[in-house]
């Protein structure tokens, strides 16, 4: 009797899906002062993809229609991450910079991280931990 318990057990440990814990990452966007464009957040693993276009986990878009705006990433697992976000006001889905590449439109990085002189942050600067549900803010910045 003990052995088939214990073969049930084992065959249900071994063939049952993994369950993986799955996070929400909730994100306030802050230092929206012109209601017009949208706000454009990637959350970015492992540490090459940031903040690489096209490269982020989870891209999420929304209306810049309040002086506050909440993101929410899902079904994040625990691991180590960074965010970038931009406001996109004329809507052209891309970050418009200079003619020697400073960014004309507000952005900001995960944990208070700033640019370099004609960089964004590295990975190590702006990344943080998710154990759990996690919220960051943000304030988006002009440089």
């Amino acid at each position: 009797m003990q052995l088939s318990i214990f073969k049930t057990a084992l065959f249900i440990l071994l063939f049952s899906p993994v369950i993986v814990s799955a996070q929400t990452v909730t994100l306030i966007v802050t230092g929206i002062t012109e209601l017009e464009g949208k706000i454009i957040a990637g959350i970015y693993s492992p540490e090459n993809d940031f903040p690489v276009r096209g490269k982020s986990m989870q891209k999420r878009v929304v209306e810049a229609n309040a002086k506050q705006i909440t993101i929410t990433f899902t079904n994040i697992a625990n691991g180590n991450y960074a965010i970038a976000v931009f406001h996109d006001k004329d809507n052209n889905s891309e970050m418009n910079k200079n003619f020697i590449g400073i960014p004309q439109e507000k952005f900001g990085f995960s944990n208070k991280s700033l640019p370099g002189a004609f960089s964004p942050p590295d990975f190590a600067e702006a990344k943080f931990k998710v154990a759990g549900n996690t919220k960051h803010n943000i304030k988006i910045i002009e440089w």
